[in-house]
C-alpha cells in the first residue's frame, strides 16, 4: 500500500493545500494519506492567535473531504499525542517511525522551503531510508533552486528517492489569510472561520 505524509500548520488551511494534496495523491498513486497537523512546530513557532490544534484538524476535515474520493484519508492527531506523551516538540523522523508498516510504502510531501533545509533536519538520513520524498514548487524564484538541490540530497544520502511534483501550485498562503484575504478559502472553512472569529 502507499501511504503518503500531508502535514503542515495549516493555519488556516487554504485552496492552496487542497490543490498540493490532489497533486500529491495523484503524483504518487496513494492508497491513503495521513493528514497531520504540527501540534508543536520544531522549526517556528504558531503565532498567538492561532487556531489550536483541535480547530485546525477540523478545517482540515473541511477542507479535505472534497478529496476523499481520490483515496483514503486519514485525519490524524499523532502529533499532539507524542507531544502529549514526552512533553517535546516532535520531529518527523519519529512520526515517520510511529506510522511505518512493513507493508506500506510511506510518501512524505515536502514544500519548498521546507525541501530546501531538508538536510538540516533532525535525523535527516533515518528519514530519508524511511520515505519517498515528493516536494511541491511554489510560485517563487525559489522553485528553481530544487533541481540542484535535489542532486545534493542525492549525493549525501545515496539511497534517498525524491520526486518532484509537476502539476502548478496555487498562489496562497495563511499569512495572507490571517491578515484578511478570506478569498483563498474553500466554502466550509470559510463559514467555520468566521462562526468561530478566528483572524480577525
Amino acid at each position: 500500500m502507499r501511504t503518503g505524509i500531508f502535514g503542515g500548520a495549516f493555519n488556516p488551511v487554504h485552496k492552496g493545500h487542497t490543490n498540493a494534496l490532489e497533486a500529491f495523491i495523484r503524483s504518487a498513486g496513494l492508497d491513503r494519506v495521513y493528514i497531520i497537523p504540527t501540534y508543536a512546530p520544531p522549526h517556528k513557532e504558531l503565532p498567538s492567535e492561532s487556531a489550536d490544534f483541535d480547530e485546525r484538524l477540523e478545517m482540515c476535515r473541511i477542507a479535505f473531504s472534497e478529496l476523499e474520493s481520490e483515496c483514503e484519508l486519514i485525519f490524524s492527531d499523532i502529533e499532539k499525542k507524542l507531544y502529549l506523551e514526552t512533553g517535546e516538540k516532535n520531529y518527523t523522523y519519529i512520526t515517520v517511525q510511529k506510522l511505518a508498516s512493513k507493508d506500506d510504502t510511506l510518501c512524505l510531501y515536502v514544500g519548498t522551503d521546507m525541501f530546501l533545509i531538508l538536510d538540516k533536519w533532525k535525523r535527516a538520513d533515518l528519514l530519508l531510508q524511511s520515505v519517498e520524498v515528493w516536494v511541491m514548487p511554489r510560485c517563487d524564484e525559489k522553485d528553481s533552486e530544487i533541481p540542484s538541490f535535489k542532486r545534493v540530497l542525492e549525493e549525501k544520502f545515496p539511497k534517498c528517492r525524491i520526486n518532484v511534483i509537476g502539476a502548478p501550485p496555487t498562489d496562497a498562503s495563511s499569512t495572507e489569510i490571517r491578515s484578511g484575504n478570506f478569498g483563498l478559502l474553500n466554502t466550509g472553512v470559510k463559514e467555520y472561520i468566521v462562526k468561530k472569529g478566528f483572524y480577525k
